[in-house]
């Protein structure tokens, strides 16, 4: 049974640390391919928003635009899967940590979905709905909620324990959530229509989702780096502390 439970641990801490890894190089490829995305759609309009090819650019349906659609697409599925990393790590509870899982396949289903209309032809007259369809746009609308929850109960997390709160290592991912959040398309949607009302996708379009994943990786750098750092206050803290200078005899006496 030790040897199981050794196991176990091990394997833990080599997963944990594979998920800390992958998250950061899969959000920094991910921020690659879509500041390239982003520069093409953004490249078009710097003249007038109003132009056709501004026009074009603006369309979701990118099979008029396949050099955008491919890294823009690759882009959403590298980030699908740090955010599946990004879940597993952090004090979450498990429902929580369920929770957190959905969101890096919905990324990665909407950057699919964004690759399969590369040569793909519009049909003429308006779509029929379809259920999954329904389902699917239900899940991009609370996948930003879900996310602020999680950087919340993280928060919450992070303000229990010894140390500064601002060492504790649970503090950067919850502004990584934030960040993620910021960047989700819907919110990245609204907040680019504040500057350039848009039918579909505004000019600069994947750059703010861009920046924010820049952000997350820099704070998941701070989350490892924060580990190690408020790991060793406890113990810092233990080795100061009155009741261990004192002799074996006045504490049992005590």
């Amino acid at each position: 049974m030790r040897v199981l439970e050794a196991l176990a641990r091990v394997g833990a801490v080599v997963l944990t640390g594979l998920a800390r890894v992958g998250t950061v190089v899969l959000l920094a490829a991910s921020a690659g391919y879509g500041f390239v995305a982003g520069a093409r759609r953004w490249v078009p309009c710097t003249d007038y928003f109003d132009s056709a090819e501004c026009v074009v650019a603006q369309a979701h349906e990118t099979e008029r635009l396949p050099e955008l659609a491919h890294p823009e697409g690759v882009s959403l599925l590298l980030l699908g899967g740090a955010l599946l990393c990004l879940a597993l790590l952090g004090s979450l509870p498990r429902g929580w940590r369920v929770v957190a899982l959905t969101v890096g396949p919905t990324y990665a289903l909407i950057g699919a979905d964004t690759l399969s209309w590369v040569g793909r032809t519009v049909a003429p007259g308006p779509a029929e709905p379809h259920v999954l369809d329904a389902l699917f746009a239900l899940v991009v609308f609370a996948a930003p909620v879900v996310m602020v929850g999680v950087a919340v109960v993280l928060f919450a997390r992070s303000a229990v324990g010894p140390g500064p709160r601002w060492l504790h290592p649970d503090r950067p991912l919850a502004l990584a959530w934030f960040a993620m959040a910021v960047g989700w398309p819907i919110t990245e949607f609204f907040v680019l229509s504040l500057f350039h009302a848009s039918y579909d996708a505004p000019p600069g379009t994947g750059l703010l989702r861009s920046t924010m994943v820049v952000v997350a990786a820099v704070l998941v750098v701070w989350h490892v780096v924060s580990r190690t750092a408020y790991r060793a206050v406890p113990q810092a803290a233990s080795t100061t502390s009155p009741g261990l200078s004192r002799s074996p005899a006045a504490t049992s006496e005590a």
